[in-house]
């Protein structure tokens, strides 16, 4: 799940392997070109777990990249 703050993309959850992870800190964040789309990347943690995740905003789809 995500949400727009102050007009910038912010992820709040993720399900991976059936377990929900909510994002408690948005570490760093950067955008990067792949064709014609634009793919946000964040790094995020739950307080455990660090994670990076990526949104295409031309397909519209999330990734757990890492």
């Amino acid at each position: 799940a995500t949400i727009f703050d102050k007009g910038r993309l912010k992820p709040v959850w993720f399900i991976r392997d059936g377990h929900k992870y909510i994002v408690k800190e948005i570490n760093y964040e950067w955008i990067r070109k792949n064709g014609q789309s634009k793919v946000y990347h964040f790094a995020v943690s739950d307080g455990t777990n660090s994670f990076e995740l990526s949104f295409d905003d031309r397909e519209m789809t999330w990734k757990i990249e890492e």
